[in-house]
């Protein structure tokens, strides 16, 4: 008789970690706890390692509900696996040799015997017994007679002893054979039976083959008898095929000296035509080479005639081109006569105007002198360099333009003005500027320029974009001031906030923009 000493158990059902419960002594062993401690997955392991294939008889749907599926603090694990090992139980002795089972024979023998199922959760599965692999069959066979199996009466469940008495006669009756050792003999019976029907079924088999092949036997005889008919008439065909053969070689013979004659003929009339076509060849040759010399004569001839007339009409373009100079020539001879009695008339209202120029530098340098007197050494003149902004640093609250020195009208805010920094001028506008709101005080300290009221609250300054790029005009808004766009003076628009603002620093334009700013430092 086998007893139980050892349940290995790995990722089955409730059991995370590797399980191992040993059954030490003899007797029952009784596994106690309370309802969800995991009881009964101790048997369903014992009869999944058993060979058990119903998932049902498994408490589960499919087959991979055995493995651990996880929790939350675990993970679910890939693999299911039970270990039980079995030995002979110790001091009993059989009742005889062929009482024994497969598994009883084999635990003597090896002292112990250990099977082991495996399942992964990709489907796979593997059978060992005494660590190598194994089919279920040979568990199954391994097994027969001792009351193990799935099926057994050995592992008996909640409601299975009121399921066998409800059961069918027959039923019982398999539980019963079982018990008395009977299944396995029964088992070998069917088994026995089978091979005996297949054994019949292959020699059923083995006569048709056998018909089959007298009827293929006789049919390779006549096979056989046509083949040596058909080597007898081969031999009488080579017999007959070499006379004739020899025949036609006589023939072909006689042929071929006749040909060979007829060849040495046609030999001497293709060396004699090859002779007359070589004489042809090079008297056509030099055909060739005259008719060569003549067309290169011709082809100089055309181009000798080509540069001619390319030549006649490039002096007829140079004598009408030289007749357009001469017309051309006359012409401005008479325009520059007209010129010079036009200079000449030039010249004299030169000479009139620099008089006049000269009288009117001379009052201006009179009037410079009594404005010098005037205002003192604080007279400017300012000159927008080349149409261009021009700053001229003066020490200045305010000014006025005395006199205009230049064409270009000067207007102020728009092309002269004074803003913190000083003076300054633009778009070609120069004039003769002295400070405004000055009064003489007799030079002590109290003397000197003091500004309005108003003006270090209030002013303009004209600002403008260099080249389209962003420029700074600084102006110190008294750290709580404004500016305003009086007037634009620029063909690109003037927005504010997109090509002009204001900051505590002064005030900025971009993208073209020019105008004319009102600052207000009480705001």
């Amino acid at each position: 008789m086998l007893k139980l000493k050892r349940v290995e158990i790995h990722g089955f059902k409730s059991f995370y970690d590797r399980t191992e419960m040993k059954f030490n002594g003899s007797g029952i062993a009784a596994v106690v706890g309370p309802n969800g401690c995991g009881k009964s997955n101790l048997s369903d392991a014992i009869s999944w390692v058993l060979g058990e294939q119903s998932a049902k008889s498994l408490r589960g749907a499919r087959m991979e509900d055995v493995i651990f599926a996880g929790t939350r603090e675990k993970k679910p694990l890939g693999m299911a696996s039970v270990t039980m090992t079995l030995v002979p139980e110790k001091g009993e002795e059989p009742a005889g040799e062929a009482a024994e089972s497969a598994a009883e024979k084999t635990a003597e023998r090896q002292g112990e015997i250990t099977i082991t199922r495996r399942l992964y959760r990709s489907g796979e599965s593997e059978y060992l017994i005494n660590g190598k692999l194994a089919r279920l069959r040979d568990i199954q066979d391994l097994f027969f007679g001792t009351g193990l199996g799935p099926e057994s009466y050995a592992i008996i469940e909640q409601g299975r002893i009121g399921q066998i008495l409800s059961n069918k006669p027959q039923d019982r009756r398999a539980v019963i054979e079982e018990a008395a050792g009977i299944t396995k003999f029964k088992t070998r019976k069917r088994l026995a039976e089978a091979k005996l029907e297949s054994a019949k079924q292959n020699l059923s088999r083995v006569f048709d083959i056998l018909e089959e092949v007298t009827r293929q036997a006789n049919s390779l005889k006549r096979q056989a008898a046509k083949t040596k008919r058909y080597g007898e008439l081969k031999s009488e065909a080579t017999e007959y095929l070499g006379q004739l053969l020899a025949a036609k070689f006589r023939r072909l013979e006689r042929e071929t000296a006749k040909v060979a004659i007829e060849l040495s003929l046609a030999s001497a009339e293709l060396q004699t035509a090859q002779t007359t076509i070589g004489e042809r060849e090079e008297e056509q040759t030099r055909v060739l080479e005259s008719s060569y010399a003549i067309e290169q004569e011709l082809t100089a001839s055309r181009q000798r005639l080509a540069d001619l007339s390319l030549e006649a009409e490039r002096a007829r373009g140079r004598l009408e081109y030289q007749a357009k100079q001469i017309e051309q020539i006359e012409q401005r001879l008479g325009a520059g006569e007209e010129e010079a009695r036009l200079l000449a008339r030039q010249r004299e209202e030169r000479s009139a105007e620099l008089e006049r120029q000269t009288a009117d530098w001379q009052a201006l340098e009179t009037e410079f002198s009594g404005a010098r007197a005037q205002y003192g050494d604080d007279a400017v003149d300012c000159v927008s360099r080349n149409y261009s902004y021009t700053r001229c640093e003066v020490d200045w609250r305010d000014a006025r333009m005395v006199r205009q020195l230049s064409d270009a009208r000067c207007v102020r805010g728009r092309t002269w003005g004074v803003d913190r920094r000083g003076l300054w001028v633009d778009r070609g506008c120069g004039g003769r500027f002295v400070a405004a709101g000055r009064h003489h005080g007799g030079g002590g300290p109290g003397g000197g320029w003091r500004p309005g009221p108003d003006w270090d609250q209030r002013f303009t300054v004209a600002c403008e974009s260099q080249d389209g790029r962003n420029h700074y005009c600084a102006v110190d808004l008294g750290g709580g001031g404004r500016a305003t766009l009086e007037r634009q003076i620029s063909d690109s628009p003037c927005i504010e906030g997109r090509s002009w603002g204001w900051n505590r620093g002064g005030v900025w334009v971009a993208d073209g923009c020019r105008g004319v700013f009102s600052i207000d430092r009480r705001w």
